[in-house]
This record gives C-alpha cells, sequence and structure tokens, in this order.
C-alpha cells in the first residue's frame, strides 16, 4: 500500500502516530519524549479514536507506517522520521545519511526494519510517566 508523502491536515499539534502494540515502537516514543527538551512532540497510537478521527482512513490501515503531522503536513515512513530527528537535532549521522539519501532508497530500509519490528518484544518493564508526559498523549 502506498501513502502520498505529504498531504495537508488541519491538525495544529505536532504529532507522533505510531503502532501502539509494538515494543520497538514503543521505545522510541519513549527516547523522543526525553530528546523533546521544548516539549513539541505529542504522541498518538494508530490505533487510537484520536488517530481515527485526524488521519485520513488510508494511514490507520498500515500500523507498520509511522505518520508525523507538522505545521499541518504529514510524513510517513522514513521522511516522517528524517522530519523528527531535524526537530530534536539528535543522531546527526543517521540524519546526514537520510538527508542524502533518495526517498525511495530511505523507505526500502524503513519497511524492512517495520516488518521485523515486531521480532524485538515487547519491553519488560513500563516506565512510568510524569503527569507531564501523559499530558502528551492523545487518545
Amino acid at each position: 500500500m502506498s501513502f502520498e508523502a505529504e498531504k495537508n491536515i488541519e491538525e495544529p499539534r505536532t504529532v507522533v502516530f505510531y503502532d501502539g502494540a509494538c515494543g520497538m515502537c514503543n521505545a522510541v516514543v519513549m527516547r523522543l519524549l526525553d530528546w523533546d527538551e521544548e516539549k513539541l512532540f505529542f504522541y498518538a497510537p494508530l490505533q487510537s479514536d484520536y488517530a481515527a478521527n485526524v488521519l485520513p482512513e488510508e494511514f490507520t490501515k498500515d500500523l507498520s507506517t509511522m505518520v508525523f503531522l507538522h505545521e499541518k503536513k504529514s510524513y510517513i515512513k522514513s521522511s516522517a522520521l528524517l522530519e523528527i530527528l531535524k526537530i530534536v537535532k539528535k543522531c546527526s549521522i543517521l540524519r546526514l545519511i537520510l538527508t542524502f539519501t533518495p526517498q525511495c532508497v530511505r523507505d526500502v530500509g524503513y519497511s524492512v526494519v517495520a516488518k521485523c519490528r515486531h521480532l524485538f518484544g515487547k519491553p519488560v518493564s513500563c516506565r512510568v510517566l510524569s503527569e507531564e508526559e501523559q499530558s502528551r498523549f492523545l487518545n
């Protein structure tokens, strides 16, 4: 299934949509919580009512595809990852590699990792979120 790389969506917040049942995806979200010093990002599982109300249906059908909304544009797959890394200014080597890699090549790599994401299993323990962190999750 293919999606448009960018689509205008009337959502004013910066939101990371992810597979809420994926241990690796949850680990990435926890890392982003730590890296997002300006508290710009909100988070919502693709399986949530919030995602169903905000995103076009084709975005919520494929749980292997991260969706990132920023400034009323949507980014998916490797483009979502690249845009997030640009904002948090982390992983500069990975960000540099992704910037100069053609999107079609980046997305093949993204798809390979996405297909294997459940092999990483579920976390053994769960992080207890502060009230401020909890307020950044949209359900």
